[in-house]
């Protein structure tokens, strides 16, 4: 009986393990066909465009319109700075200073804006968009400090120029959005997909973007642009 045990493991030890050597034969074939087909391609004749292109402007050039949103300071009364640039590369500032007063919550002193700094927030911001100073998208850059509410306002102003300057130049578009934006609630709420409509809606502002109307509005860590 013993014997038998012994003769079992002895059969068991010799059994070639094959696994490690089919990786291995695998490897080298990979190995040898990627060679060949790096041979070949340093055979290859590569024809690389030589022409500079037909590009006019600077290609550094910005092509955001960015929004600044600045604390408080009694040195520069400037709490917005829009900062465009137009495709000659020349550098457009519209500084909106603090229009507002100070009111009184329980111990402290809290900042009140006059909703005026928000209507020429808005006002600049459509002047920049006439002016053709933004070919992308619309950058809110507020400073730490800078409470949420006033970044609201801010952004509230912007989609307000937004919707205007695409209203002029393309009136009705607005409304189309809006409804495709009502269909697919509607589905929603039927238990329906909203797919469909979903997919409409974005056709169409992916159609206003190539017209260069539509303006994609982000956030980003401020960049301290120069004021005045």
């Amino acid at each position: 009986m013993a014997g038998r045990a012994v003769q079992e493991m002895i059969d068991e030890e010799t059994k070639p393990n094959l696994t490690p050597m089919i990786d291995v034969v695998f490897l080298l074939l990979i190995f040898f066909m990627l060679m060949k087909f790096k041979t070949y391609e340093e055979k290859l004749d590569s024809h690389l465009p030589q022409d500079e292109g037909m590009m006019d402007t600077d290609p550094d050039v910005q092509e955001n319109l960015t929004i600044q949103l600045n604390p408080y300071s009694e040195q520069d009364p400037t709490r917005i700075v829009i900062q465009g640039v137009n495709q000659q590369g020349e550098t457009r500032i519209t500084p909106i200073p603090w229009r507002g007063e100070d009111r009184q919550e329980g111990d402290r002193t809290v900042e009140a804006a006059h909703p005026a700094m928000f209507e020429e927030l808005e006002s600049g911001v459509f002047d920049q968009l006439q002016a053709g100073n933004i070919d992308k998208k619309v950058v809110l850059a507020p400073h730490p400090e800078i409470p949420f509410d006033y970044v609201a306002l801010t952004l509230d102003a912007v989609h307000k120029a937004h919707e205007k300057y695409i209203e002029q130049h393309r009136p009705g578009a607005m409304a189309q959005i809006n409804e495709y934006e009502r269909k697919a609630r509607e589905a929603r709420e039927a238990g329906d997909s909203p797919v469909q409509h979903e997919t409409d809606r974005d056709n169409f502002i992916e159609e206003l973007r190539d017209q260069g109307l539509w303006k994609d509005v982000t956030f980003e860590a401020p960049e301290m642009a120069p004021r005045g």
